[in-house]
């Protein structure tokens, strides 16, 4: 996570930053599962519209390499390359469990 840019993004509202939090917790309780989901797409119109909403997720914490993945997942299923998806998965799943770990650092941290 980028706080500063984070910070900016929520024009320092703190109390925004952590309902953001909560929500995306409350949504997404296991973020690595939820890019299980994107590995077990079988149709690439599914494959687009699940990306695209974890993206726009991820990319509210300003985390910039999973939301590129991301994107490049979104952009796979656009143009139905569900036979390219395995290998950006990998690459995607330790970096969104990284992401649920630095949510719930700074929620702990804002909630002091």
């Amino acid at each position: 996570i980028n706080i500063i840019e984070l910070w900016d993004n929520f024009v320092g509202d703190a109390d925004l930053i952590k309902m953001t939090c909560q929500i995306f917790l409350d949504n997404y309780p296991d973020p690595v599962s939820a890019i299980d989901v994107l590995a077990n797409c079988v149709d690439a119109s599914d494959l687009q519209i699940k990306a695209h909403a974890l993206k726009g997720v991820v990319a509210q914490f300003c985390a910039e390499g999973p939301t590129k993945l991301l994107q490049m997942l979104e952009q796979y299923g656009a143009e139905n390359k569900l036979n390219e998806v395995k290998p950006l998965i990998i690459k995607v799943r330790p970096l969104v469990a990284e992401l649920k770990t630095e949510i719930d650092r700074l929620l702990a941290v804002l909630s002091t």
